[in-house]
């Protein structure tokens, strides 16, 4: 698997407002996820300049392919090569929020979780004691 279908599915996980949100203020994010499949793309965002894309990625439902997955810069457009330390920094600290966001999740779900079994367990004892005391 390639950074590009990696990065691409990362996107769609981390959805578009926290993605956006980390997204480094000269780049906007150009986000599209449907039944079929995601496309994404990282552009640029000078204002009063033309958005260029420096970065897309695609994921259809049947197969994935890449764009653009040339030479070392794997989704990165070939004239933006220079800021692929930053692409790459904006990929990894996306890939740290969405995990801490699970762990996060994880926690809430398994805090609910017992607090219905601690709910259900008080009630089957009062049960007991209802029946107890009949």
């Amino acid at each position: 698997m390639s950074y590009c279908v990696e990065r691409t599915r990362l996107l769609a996980l981390a959805g578009r407002n926290l993605a956006a949100e980390l997204l480094p203020k000269a780049f906007a994010l150009w986000f599209s996820s449907h039944d079929t499949g995601c496309q994404m793309k990282i552009v640029t965002a000078i204002e009063g300049k033309p958005q260029l894309t420096v970065w897309q990625g695609s994921i259809w439902y049947s197969h994935c392919f890449e764009f653009n997955d040339r030479d070392d810069i794997p989704g990165l457009q070939p004239q933006f090569g220079f800021a692929r330390e930053t692409i790459d920094r904006y990929f990894k600290s996306l890939a740290q929020a969405v995990a801490a966001r699970d762990v996060d999740q994880a926690i809430a779900k398994a805090m609910a979780s017992a607090k219905r079994d601690i709910e259900q367990r008080n009630t089957v004892d009062a049960l007991r004691r209802a029946i107890a005391g009949d």
